[in-house]
């Protein structure tokens, strides 16, 4: 009996809507202090929903600033049959975020979702980074 329960969780978490990946490249970088982060996303709408994210997570944003932002963002629509076939029908969209220092890649996190997209993800990441990295936000002056 406790093997089908197990079975069960299992076969829920392979079929959920949503799933979330993280990896620190340097674990030197964990509970550095990140003094400002810039931001390299070429979509001006998803790019203003990053920094509006950031900043009300605590960060300092500068254009020059050793930390950068890389932010990958796809979604996929059903025109795009070629790109469906390739990465399957797993998931309708995903978004993730690189972090560099000095232009090395020392974290990322990326979500896969199903469905909708929705501002919450993005919360969701830029909080799972500031855990990941035990990165403090800054208190506004």
């Amino acid at each position: 009996m406790k093997i089908v329960g197990v079975l069960f969780i299992i076969l829920i978490f392979l079929y959920s809507c949503e799933r979330n990946y993280s990896k620190v490249f340097d674990s030197g970088v964990i509970g550095d202090k990140v003094e400002c982060v810039s931001v390299k996303e070429d979509n001006p709408v998803i790019r203003n929903k990053i920094l509006s994210v950031l900043k009300k997570e605590g960060f300092i944003l500068k254009d020059n600033c050793q930390y950068v932002l890389e932010v990958e963002y796809k979604l996929f629509l059903c025109s795009e049959n070629s790109l469906i076939k390739t990465f399957g029908a797993d998931f309708d969209g995903y978004m993730m975020l690189k972090l560099l220092k000095n232009g090395k890649a020392v974290y990322m996190c990326q979500i896969d979702w199903k469905g909708k997209f929705s501002d919450e993800k993005i919360v969701r990441l830029v909080k799972r980074m500031k855990e990941d990295l035990k990165i403090k936000g800054h208190k506004s002056p």
